[in-house]
């Protein structure tokens, strides 16, 4: 992440993208403490560092600060407002190092776990999409992007109650695990399913909501804390491409939809972090969703 060695780090998060950070850091440097506004976690130690409240800060001497979580506008805003932290001295982990925390399989193996997923939703005729890094992936690379090996797929919130049949069909293959949404809100009720995620933490599928605005008709979804949309004209039916010597479902026009969820798609931005989406509709506060 072109850091100098030596350095005296505090880590804000505490959970597995804290952790992960620890691991990646800690070589060449020395880890002050970390901070979380989860009371549950502080008081904690991982690895003999302890888990502080971010008040806690003037008590630790650091160089850089370092935010491992998906939240990071909001912590970032955080200790450059309440607390007057520089924003010179603020580190936020790029998105693929936030998911270092799940050891990937390799290449071999996440291909063959991929295709029997894709020929799971094939069999039963689930009317999926190729999303996020998968179809950034596909569109650009002709296959995985190198740094992101996972399958991002997406379906409508009218075919989740089929996709959970299925899920549930197949046994424990995949181990999918059915995320709810905490709060309500003008787009889903509490306790509406918000995405699918695998037991690997490999393959993900997004549920999208349907709703209509000025805009027209636009399909809603949440990653992490950021509600992105799309219009709906690009679920209305599916282009085809080929991945791994298969053919896979995604959006209509998927440059232009890439375009509208990334920009400069086709420049490979390593570094890149959740915030960076160009569709962003909303931003949620944290324990929110």
């Amino acid at each position: 992440m072109k850091l100098p060695s030596g350095l005296r780090l505090v880590i804000f998060g505490a959970g597995s993208s804290g952790r992960a950070a620890y691991a990646l850091l800690r070589r060449g440097n020395s880890i002050a403490g970390f901070l979380d506004s989860d009371p549950a976690k502080q008081g904690q130690e991982i690895d003999g560092v302890p888990v502080l409240p971010p008040s806690a800060l003037a008590t630790l001497e650091h160089d850089r600060i370092v935010i491992a979580s998906m939240f990071d506008t909001e912590i970032a805003a955080l200790l450059t407002g309440r607390l007057g932290v520089p924003e010179s001295r603020l580190l936020r982990l790029p998105a693929y190092l936030l998911k270092a925390q799940a050891a990937p399989t390799g290449e071999p193996d996440a291909l063959a776990l991929f295709a029997r997923c894709f020929d799971m939703l094939h069999a039963a005729d689930i009317p999926y999409f190729a999303d996020h890094s998968l179809l950034l992936g596909v569109m650009r690379e002709k296959g995985l992007i190198p740094w992101a090996r996972e399958l991002d797929l997406c379906v409508m919130e009218e075919d989740v109650p089929v996709l959970r049949e299925v899920l549930r069909a197949q046994g424990g293959e995949f181990g999918f695990e059915e995320t709810r949404y905490r709060n309500g809100t003008a787009y889903w009720a509490a306790g509406e399913t918000r995405m699918f995620k695998a037991a690997s933490a490999e393959i993900d599928i997004h549920v999208k909501h349907r709703v209509s605005d000025a805009d027209g008709e636009r399909r809603v979804w949440c990653v992490g804390p950021y509600l992105l949309q799309a219009d709906a004209l690009h679920y209305a039916q599916a282009s085809r491409q080929d991945f791994n010597g298969m053919t896979i479902r995604c959006p209509a026009a998927p440059e232009a939809y890439l375009q509208a969820m990334y920009g400069t798609w086709r420049v490979k931005v390593k570094n890149w972090s959740y915030g960076d989406y160009r569709n962003i509709r909303a931003t949620y506060p944290a324990d929110f969703l």
